[in-house]
């Protein structure tokens, strides 16, 4: 690996080595890795060391001190207990993957207890939704909507390519895979507004030139097409050549977004209300700029009665013991289908889709009265032929030379089935 500096506040930290090498390899996303970074670096600085290779001098009981001191210093500094929680996984990280055993149940107490310093963030409502979507061109209306349709994590975008979607057979809708092949890969889905918006998109990237392939990102970093140089050289090779949207992109694009359809205001707070204000006397927005997005998911979901287990499931959430089994993948795509309407944002797709609900529902109880209309008319025959055996007409045929108490057994089996159909004929209606 080529050499790393850090340039932090003091001396700057080198990042190289054996032991930085395990260490960084082992961080799965660019999100990961940057914050990681930092947060050793953060360490590294404070302990006053020329190389990361330093931190492992000295024993246990010393190297645990120094953490547990640190930790404590950033708690003094009034950092949040984010930051505290994510500097200590980056440094137990560290540690662990150079197999270095700690007490971390003990230094985890320096961490401190979780302190909300605002209030509980607020979903957007599909109104905001709405007025976002408004403003956003191609590329962010299908991101946008994926997002609040799938309920993936911004930073998990990156990663995305097109061979990540899966489309439902007999749906407009795709089946998301994320984290694919790690350890934390999940799926969800996304719905038919959102299905229709992505494929806009990628055929928009088709027609300046590019190539989409199942190893294209699905969400590409914008080529110039300005008419006077797209046929340069090296234009087109960025735009055959697509290079992911980085998560730090997509969040600058958003706040942008969000300034410009008047979603996202700063207010002075007042002595009555100090909790959601912050240190420079603005008001905190009632909504966070991107988790919004991922809460209105899980808003709709627990509005659509979802089964907990999916709905976490669907989140990305650790399920438990039950996680190392495999749902059946139609349980979880019909418990889906039941969020798909809340999960609509324009009104006119949300008709939409209530119409093709209706229209297959109708279709259903036509086939069950079409079944119904011939069980009928089989059981009539088969009555028919009993009376005949009955009588003892030597005109009278015997079906394959079955007996008359079988044929009895089988209009009973007929009958039972006839009423579990009219059941069924009934709940549909």
């Amino acid at each position: 690996m080529a050499q790393t500096v850090i340039a932090i506040v003091g001396k700057p930290a080198n990042l190289d080595g054996p032991s930085f090498d395990i260490f960084y390899k082992s961080l799965r996303t660019k999100a990961t890795k940057r914050r990681y970074l930092a947060a050793l670096s953060g360490f590294a600085k404070w302990r006053d060391v020329k190389n990361v290779e330093e931190l492992l001098d000295g024993d246990p009981r010393t190297l645990s001190s120094h953490i547990v001191s640190y930790l404590e210093k950033l708690k003094d500094d009034g950092l949040s207990f984010s930051t505290r929680s994510n500097t200590y996984g980056a440094i137990r990280h560290f540690y662990e993957m150079n197999y270095v055993v700690l007490a971390w149940k003990k230094i985890y107490g320096s961490v401190g207890e979780y302190e909300r310093k605002y209030d509980n963030p607020e979903p957007y409502t599909h109104e905001e939704i709405t007025k976002l979507l408004d403003v956003s061109d191609i590329k962010y209306r299908a991101l946008i909507l994926l997002m609040v349709s799938s309920g993936i994590r911004v930073g998990a975008i990156p990663g995305l390519t097109v061979g990540n979607l899966e489309p439902m057979e007999g749906y407009e809708i795709y089946k998301v895979h994320i984290y694919r092949r790690s350890r934390e890969e999940y799926y969800t889905f996304c719905t038919p507004e959102c299905y229709r918006a992505i494929n806009e998109y990628l055929e928009h990237r088709k027609r300046l030139g590019e190539e989409i392939t199942l190893t294209n990102p699905l969400f590409r970093t914008d080529p110039n097409t300005d008419p006077r140089i797209r046929n340069k050289p090296h234009v087109q090779y960025k735009i055959k050549h697509a290079s992911a949207l980085k998560d730090s992109a997509i969040k600058i694009r958003l706040y942008y977004l969000l300034q410009r359809s008047g979603l996202l205001t700063a207010q002075k707070t007042t002595l009555t209300d100090p909790i959601s204000a912050n240190k420079n006397g603005a008001r905190r927005n009632k909504k966070k700029m991107v988790h919004s997005l991922r809460k209105f998911f899980g808003t709709q979901l627990e509005l659509s009665n979802l089964e907990d287990f999916h709905a976490e499931a669907l989140l990305g959430h650790s399920t438990g013991l039950r996680a190392v089994y495999r749902v059946a993948h139609e349980k979880r795509f019909a418990q889906y289908l039941k969020a798909v309407n809340n999960l609509t944002i324009n009104e006119e797709n949300r008709l939409r889709e209530e119409l093709k609900a209706a229209e297959k529902q109708e279709d259903e109880l036509n086939n069950l009265r079409q079944a119904d209309y011939w069980n009928e008319i089989e059981i009539s025959h088969m009555k028919e032929e009993i009376e005949r055996l009955k009588s003892g007409s030597p005109s009278a045929p015997v079906l394959n030379n079955t007996p008359v108490d079988q044929i009895a057994q089988l209009i009973e089996q007929m009958n039972a089935m006839k009423k579990e159909l009219a059941e069924l004929k009934a709940s549909k209606e």
